[in-house]
Protein backbone atom coordinates (compact mmCIF):
# COMPACT_ATOMS: atom_id res chain seq x y z
CA UNK A 1 0.00 0.00 0.00
CA UNK A 2 1.37 3.40 -1.04
CA UNK A 3 0.17 6.54 0.74
CA UNK A 4 -0.22 9.63 -1.43
CA UNK A 5 -1.35 13.07 -0.35
CA UNK A 6 -3.30 14.43 -3.35
CA UNK A 7 -4.22 18.13 -3.32
CA UNK A 8 -6.24 20.36 -5.61
CA UNK A 9 -8.17 23.62 -5.52
CA UNK A 10 -11.93 24.02 -5.27
CA UNK A 11 -13.78 21.07 -6.81
CA UNK A 12 -15.75 23.06 -9.36
CA UNK A 13 -16.43 21.47 -12.74
CA UNK A 14 -13.38 21.46 -15.01
CA UNK A 15 -10.69 19.29 -16.58
CA UNK A 16 -8.26 19.48 -13.66
CA UNK A 17 -11.01 18.58 -11.22
CA UNK A 18 -12.19 15.67 -13.38
CA UNK A 19 -8.61 14.40 -13.48
CA UNK A 20 -8.39 14.61 -9.68
CA UNK A 21 -11.59 12.61 -9.20
CA UNK A 22 -10.70 9.97 -11.79
CA UNK A 23 -7.18 9.39 -10.45
CA UNK A 24 -8.21 9.17 -6.80
CA UNK A 25 -11.32 7.02 -7.40
CA UNK A 26 -9.68 4.56 -9.77
CA UNK A 27 -6.15 4.17 -8.42
CA UNK A 28 -7.46 3.63 -4.89
CA UNK A 29 -8.57 0.25 -6.27
CA UNK A 30 -4.96 -0.56 -7.18
CA UNK A 31 -3.29 -0.23 -3.80
CA UNK A 32 -2.91 3.55 -3.54
CA UNK A 33 -4.10 5.01 -0.23
CA UNK A 34 -5.07 8.58 -1.01
CA UNK A 35 -5.33 11.37 1.52
CA UNK A 36 -7.33 14.01 -0.35
CA UNK A 37 -7.28 17.74 0.33
CA UNK A 38 -9.40 20.26 -1.57
CA UNK A 39 -12.01 22.95 -1.15
CA UNK A 40 -15.59 21.73 -1.33
CA UNK A 41 -17.24 22.26 -4.70
CA UNK A 42 -19.79 20.98 -7.17
CA UNK A 43 -17.72 17.88 -7.99
CA UNK A 44 -17.20 16.79 -4.37
CA UNK A 45 -19.98 14.23 -4.63
CA UNK A 46 -18.13 12.46 -7.44
CA UNK A 47 -15.45 11.27 -5.03
CA UNK A 48 -15.70 7.82 -3.49
CA UNK A 49 -17.17 8.09 0.04
CA UNK A 50 -14.40 5.93 1.55
CA UNK A 51 -11.64 8.45 0.79
CA UNK A 52 -9.86 10.19 3.64
CA UNK A 53 -10.68 13.83 2.93
CA UNK A 54 -9.59 17.07 4.59
CA UNK A 55 -11.30 20.17 3.30
CA UNK A 56 -9.17 23.20 2.60
CA UNK A 57 -10.33 26.77 3.24
CA UNK A 58 -9.84 30.19 1.69
CA UNK A 59 -7.15 31.00 4.25
CA UNK A 60 -3.57 30.31 3.18
CA UNK A 61 -2.37 30.13 6.78
CA UNK A 62 -5.06 27.64 7.76
CA UNK A 63 -4.39 25.53 4.67
CA UNK A 64 -0.70 25.32 5.48
CA UNK A 65 -1.58 24.18 8.99
CA UNK A 66 -3.96 21.53 7.65
CA UNK A 67 -1.46 20.20 5.12
CA UNK A 68 1.32 20.07 7.68
CA UNK A 69 -0.97 18.21 10.07
CA UNK A 70 -1.83 15.52 7.51
CA UNK A 71 1.77 15.08 6.34
CA UNK A 72 3.08 14.70 9.88
CA UNK A 73 0.14 12.76 11.26
CA UNK A 74 0.03 10.23 8.41
CA UNK A 75 3.80 10.16 7.84
CA UNK A 76 3.31 11.15 4.19
CA UNK A 77 6.34 11.09 1.89
CA UNK A 78 4.69 11.27 -1.56
CA UNK A 79 2.68 14.37 -2.43
CA UNK A 80 0.80 14.98 -5.69
CA UNK A 81 -0.07 18.64 -6.33
CA UNK A 82 -2.81 19.18 -8.91
CA UNK A 83 -2.20 22.93 -9.20
CA UNK A 84 0.62 25.40 -8.76
CA UNK A 85 -0.96 26.80 -5.60
CA UNK A 86 -0.99 23.32 -4.05
CA UNK A 87 2.62 22.83 -5.11
CA UNK A 88 3.70 26.03 -3.40
CA UNK A 89 1.79 25.03 -0.26
CA UNK A 90 3.70 21.73 -0.17
CA UNK A 91 7.07 23.39 -0.60
CA UNK A 92 6.37 25.80 2.27
CA UNK A 93 5.31 22.89 4.50
CA UNK A 94 8.34 20.84 3.45
CA UNK A 95 10.62 23.63 4.57
CA UNK A 96 8.80 24.01 7.89
CA UNK A 97 9.00 20.33 8.82
CA UNK A 98 12.62 20.01 7.65
CA UNK A 99 11.89 16.77 5.82
CA UNK A 100 12.16 16.00 2.11
CA UNK A 101 8.94 15.11 0.32
CA UNK A 102 8.70 13.40 -3.05
CA UNK A 103 6.54 15.93 -4.90
CA UNK A 104 4.71 15.30 -8.16
CA UNK A 105 3.03 18.19 -9.94
CA UNK A 106 0.46 17.86 -12.71
CA UNK A 107 0.48 20.94 -14.91
CA UNK A 108 -2.99 21.65 -16.29
CA UNK A 109 -2.62 25.21 -17.53
CA UNK A 110 -0.37 28.20 -18.12
CA UNK A 111 0.31 29.85 -14.75
CA UNK A 112 0.95 33.48 -13.86
CA UNK A 113 4.24 32.55 -12.19
CA UNK A 114 5.73 31.01 -15.34
CA UNK A 115 4.41 33.94 -17.39
CA UNK A 116 5.77 36.76 -15.23
CA UNK A 117 8.61 35.07 -13.30
CA UNK A 118 9.79 32.22 -15.55
CA UNK A 119 13.20 31.88 -13.88
CA UNK A 120 11.62 31.31 -10.48
CA UNK A 121 9.14 28.83 -11.96
CA UNK A 122 11.92 26.92 -13.72
CA UNK A 123 14.02 26.82 -10.56
CA UNK A 124 11.12 25.40 -8.53
CA UNK A 125 10.40 22.63 -11.03
CA UNK A 126 14.07 21.71 -11.45
CA UNK A 127 15.05 21.76 -7.76
CA UNK A 128 11.94 21.03 -5.71
CA UNK A 129 9.71 18.78 -7.82
CA UNK A 130 10.46 15.11 -8.35
CA UNK A 131 8.34 14.87 -11.53
CA UNK A 132 6.24 17.39 -13.40
CA UNK A 133 3.48 15.63 -15.32
CA UNK A 134 2.74 17.35 -18.63
CA UNK A 135 -0.55 16.49 -20.29
CA UNK A 136 0.75 16.75 -23.84
CA UNK A 137 3.95 16.47 -25.84
CA UNK A 138 3.64 20.11 -26.87
CA UNK A 139 3.54 21.15 -23.21
CA UNK A 140 6.57 18.98 -22.47
CA UNK A 141 8.43 20.61 -25.36
CA UNK A 142 7.50 24.08 -24.12
CA UNK A 143 8.81 23.23 -20.64
CA UNK A 144 12.04 21.87 -22.08
CA UNK A 145 12.57 25.10 -24.00
CA UNK A 146 11.94 26.99 -20.77
CA UNK A 147 14.82 25.13 -19.16
CA UNK A 148 13.11 22.31 -17.24
CA UNK A 149 15.31 19.22 -17.13
CA UNK A 150 14.08 16.31 -19.25
CA UNK A 151 14.64 13.99 -16.29
CA UNK A 152 12.05 15.98 -14.35
CA UNK A 153 9.30 15.63 -16.95
CA UNK A 154 6.80 12.93 -17.88
CA UNK A 155 3.92 13.02 -20.35
CA UNK A 156 0.62 11.49 -19.23
CA UNK A 157 -2.30 12.20 -21.52
CA UNK A 158 -5.73 12.87 -20.10
CA UNK A 159 -8.02 9.88 -20.37
CA UNK A 160 -11.75 9.34 -20.75
CA UNK A 161 -13.90 6.70 -19.09
CA UNK A 162 -15.20 5.17 -22.31
CA UNK A 163 -17.93 3.21 -20.56
CA UNK A 164 -19.34 6.37 -19.03
CA UNK A 165 -18.82 8.47 -22.16
CA UNK A 166 -20.39 6.09 -24.64
CA UNK A 167 -21.63 7.00 -28.10
CA UNK A 168 -25.23 8.13 -28.36
CA UNK A 169 -27.11 8.07 -31.65
CA UNK A 170 -27.54 11.60 -32.95
CA UNK A 171 -30.89 13.07 -33.94
CA UNK A 172 -31.92 12.37 -37.53
CA UNK A 173 -33.40 15.09 -39.77
CA UNK A 174 -33.39 17.65 -36.96
CA UNK A 175 -34.76 21.05 -37.91
CA UNK A 176 -32.19 22.91 -35.80
CA UNK A 177 -28.51 22.18 -35.41
CA UNK A 178 -27.15 22.55 -31.88
CA UNK A 179 -23.74 24.21 -31.62
CA UNK A 180 -22.15 24.15 -28.18
CA UNK A 181 -19.30 25.49 -26.10
CA UNK A 182 -18.60 23.93 -22.71
CA UNK A 183 -16.02 25.80 -20.66
CA UNK A 184 -15.48 28.10 -17.72
CA UNK A 185 -16.51 31.60 -18.75
CA UNK A 186 -13.07 33.11 -18.33
CA UNK A 187 -10.89 35.19 -20.64
CA UNK A 188 -8.55 32.32 -21.46
CA UNK A 189 -11.48 30.22 -22.72
CA UNK A 190 -12.45 33.08 -25.06
CA UNK A 191 -16.27 32.97 -24.85
CA UNK A 192 -16.60 36.33 -26.65
CA UNK A 193 -15.12 34.79 -29.80
CA UNK A 194 -17.88 32.17 -29.69
CA UNK A 195 -20.33 35.07 -29.90
CA UNK A 196 -18.44 36.46 -32.91
CA UNK A 197 -18.79 33.13 -34.68
CA UNK A 198 -22.46 33.08 -33.75
CA UNK A 199 -23.09 36.36 -35.55
CA UNK A 200 -22.65 34.61 -38.91
CA UNK A 201 -25.80 32.62 -38.08
CA UNK A 202 -27.82 35.50 -36.68
CA UNK A 203 -30.49 35.34 -39.40
CA UNK A 204 -30.44 31.55 -39.74
CA UNK A 205 -32.92 29.85 -37.44
CA UNK A 206 -31.66 26.38 -38.41
CA UNK A 207 -28.79 26.86 -35.93
CA UNK A 208 -28.96 27.46 -32.19
CA UNK A 209 -26.00 27.98 -29.88
CA UNK A 210 -25.55 26.79 -26.30
CA UNK A 211 -22.97 27.99 -23.79
CA UNK A 212 -22.40 25.63 -20.89
CA UNK A 213 -20.43 26.81 -17.88
CA UNK A 214 -20.09 29.78 -15.59
CA UNK A 215 -17.31 32.06 -14.47
CA UNK A 216 -15.99 35.60 -14.09
CA UNK A 217 -16.87 36.62 -17.67
CA UNK A 218 -20.56 35.69 -17.31
CA UNK A 219 -21.78 39.28 -16.93
CA UNK A 220 -19.72 40.49 -19.88
CA UNK A 221 -21.01 37.64 -22.04
CA UNK A 222 -24.58 38.55 -21.14
CA UNK A 223 -23.94 42.20 -22.01
CA UNK A 224 -22.36 41.27 -25.34
CA UNK A 225 -25.27 39.01 -26.27
CA UNK A 226 -27.63 41.95 -25.86
CA UNK A 227 -25.30 44.41 -27.61
CA UNK A 228 -24.94 42.07 -30.61
CA UNK A 229 -28.64 41.27 -30.73
CA UNK A 230 -28.08 37.54 -30.22
CA UNK A 231 -30.73 36.90 -27.56
CA UNK A 232 -32.68 34.58 -29.87
CA UNK A 233 -29.59 32.73 -31.08
CA UNK A 234 -28.03 31.51 -27.85
CA UNK A 235 -28.99 29.84 -24.60
CA UNK A 236 -26.77 30.34 -21.56
CA UNK A 237 -26.93 27.06 -19.67
CA UNK A 238 -24.87 28.10 -16.68
CA UNK A 239 -23.24 25.44 -14.55
CA UNK A 240 -23.42 22.01 -16.23
CA UNK A 241 -23.64 19.22 -13.69
CA UNK A 242 -23.73 16.42 -16.29
CA UNK A 243 -21.25 17.31 -19.05
CA UNK A 244 -21.80 14.02 -20.88
CA UNK A 245 -25.47 14.84 -21.44
CA UNK A 246 -24.63 18.32 -22.67
CA UNK A 247 -21.99 17.05 -25.11
CA UNK A 248 -24.07 14.24 -26.58
CA UNK A 249 -26.97 16.63 -27.24
CA UNK A 250 -24.75 18.91 -29.33
CA UNK A 251 -24.20 18.41 -33.05
CA UNK A 252 -20.93 20.38 -32.98
CA UNK A 253 -18.67 21.44 -30.11
CA UNK A 254 -16.63 24.62 -30.61
CA UNK A 255 -13.40 25.12 -28.67
CA UNK A 256 -12.00 28.66 -29.19
CA UNK A 257 -9.60 29.06 -26.21
CA UNK A 258 -6.64 31.41 -26.15
CA UNK A 259 -4.59 28.81 -24.25
CA UNK A 260 -4.92 25.06 -23.75
CA UNK A 261 -2.72 22.17 -22.68
CA UNK A 262 -4.97 19.23 -23.58
CA UNK A 263 -8.65 19.89 -22.81
CA UNK A 264 -10.64 17.04 -21.30
CA UNK A 265 -13.83 18.39 -22.91
CA UNK A 266 -12.36 17.76 -26.36
CA UNK A 267 -11.68 14.10 -25.56
CA UNK A 268 -15.12 13.67 -23.97
CA UNK A 269 -16.82 15.22 -26.97
CA UNK A 270 -15.07 12.88 -29.38
CA UNK A 271 -15.82 9.93 -27.10
CA UNK A 272 -19.60 10.52 -27.27
CA UNK A 273 -19.48 11.03 -31.03
CA UNK A 274 -19.95 14.80 -31.19
CA UNK A 275 -18.16 16.61 -34.01
CA UNK A 276 -15.66 19.33 -33.13
CA UNK A 277 -14.35 22.61 -34.53
CA UNK A 278 -11.32 23.66 -32.49
CA UNK A 279 -8.48 26.17 -32.34
CA UNK A 280 -4.92 24.95 -32.78
CA UNK A 281 -3.50 25.52 -29.32
CA UNK A 282 -1.36 23.44 -26.95
CA UNK A 283 -1.79 19.70 -27.31
CA UNK A 284 -5.03 19.87 -29.33
CA UNK A 285 -3.19 18.93 -32.52
CA UNK A 286 -2.01 15.73 -30.83
CA UNK A 287 -5.68 14.72 -30.76
CA UNK A 288 -6.85 16.35 -34.00
CA UNK A 289 -3.68 15.57 -35.94
CA UNK A 290 -5.55 15.79 -39.23
CA UNK A 291 -9.05 16.64 -40.39
CA UNK A 292 -10.13 13.02 -40.19
CA UNK A 293 -11.66 13.43 -36.73
CA UNK A 294 -12.49 17.16 -36.61
CA UNK A 295 -11.72 20.60 -37.96
CA UNK A 296 -8.71 22.38 -36.47
CA UNK A 297 -8.14 26.07 -37.26
CA UNK A 298 -4.81 27.83 -36.78
CA UNK A 299 -6.07 31.29 -35.83
CA UNK A 300 -9.18 32.92 -34.40
CA UNK A 301 -10.84 33.46 -37.77
CA UNK A 302 -14.58 33.70 -37.17
CA UNK A 303 -15.40 33.13 -40.85
CA UNK A 304 -13.31 29.94 -40.88
CA UNK A 305 -15.04 28.64 -37.75
CA UNK A 306 -18.47 29.45 -39.19
CA UNK A 307 -17.63 27.75 -42.50
CA UNK A 308 -16.48 24.56 -40.76
CA UNK A 309 -19.71 24.47 -38.74
CA UNK A 310 -21.76 24.87 -41.93
CA UNK A 311 -19.71 22.22 -43.72
CA UNK A 312 -20.34 19.69 -40.96
CA UNK A 313 -24.02 20.43 -40.65
CA UNK A 314 -24.61 20.24 -44.40
CA UNK A 315 -22.96 16.83 -44.84
CA UNK A 316 -24.41 13.99 -42.80
CA UNK A 317 -21.90 11.45 -44.13
CA UNK A 318 -18.99 13.69 -43.13
CA UNK A 319 -20.42 14.11 -39.64
CA UNK A 320 -20.83 10.35 -39.28
CA UNK A 321 -17.34 9.48 -40.55
CA UNK A 322 -15.64 12.10 -38.37
CA UNK A 323 -17.68 10.98 -35.38
CA UNK A 324 -16.67 7.35 -35.88
CA UNK A 325 -12.98 8.16 -36.31
CA UNK A 326 -13.05 10.54 -33.35
CA UNK A 327 -14.30 7.81 -31.05
CA UNK A 328 -11.64 5.44 -32.39
CA UNK A 329 -8.93 8.04 -31.76
CA UNK A 330 -9.91 8.35 -28.11
CA UNK A 331 -10.17 4.57 -27.69
CA UNK A 332 -6.68 4.09 -29.11
CA UNK A 333 -4.79 6.92 -27.40
CA UNK A 334 -6.80 8.63 -24.67
CA UNK A 335 -8.55 6.00 -22.58
CA UNK A 336 -8.72 6.20 -18.83
CA UNK A 337 -6.85 2.90 -18.64
CA UNK A 338 -3.80 4.41 -20.35
CA UNK A 339 -3.91 7.46 -18.07
CA UNK A 340 -4.19 5.34 -14.93
CA UNK A 341 -1.40 3.00 -15.97
CA UNK A 342 0.96 5.90 -16.65
CA UNK A 343 0.05 7.70 -13.43
CA UNK A 344 0.47 4.53 -11.38
CA UNK A 345 3.91 4.20 -12.95
CA UNK A 346 4.82 7.68 -11.71
CA UNK A 347 3.71 6.78 -8.18
CA UNK A 348 5.72 3.55 -8.31
CA UNK A 349 8.77 5.46 -9.50
CA UNK A 350 8.33 7.93 -6.64
CA UNK A 351 8.01 5.17 -4.06
CA UNK A 352 11.06 3.22 -5.21
CA UNK A 353 13.25 6.29 -5.55
CA UNK A 354 15.55 7.31 -2.75
CA UNK A 355 13.63 10.54 -2.51
CA UNK A 356 16.80 12.45 -3.16
CA UNK A 357 15.76 15.69 -4.83
CA UNK A 358 18.23 18.24 -6.16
Amino acid sequence: MTDVLFLTDELRFGGAETYYCLISNQLSKQGIQFHLMHQKGAMSKQLHPDHQITHLTKSHVRNLQLIRGVIQGEQITIVHANSLRMLLYCLVVQRSIRRKLVVLYTKHNITLLEKYAPRIYTYILNHHVFTTIALSLSEQERLLLQGISASKLAVVYNGVDLEQFSVKQKRVNASTYRIGMLARLSKEKNPLFFLEVMEAFKEDDSFHFYMGGDGPERARVEDEIVARGLEDNVTLMGHIERPKEFLEEMDVLVLPSHREVLPMVLLESLAVGTNVVVIDRGGIREVISDEQVGFIIKEHDKEAFAQCIRTLCSDRDLRHSMSKRGRQRVEQNFSIEKMLESTYGQYAKSKTSSGGLD
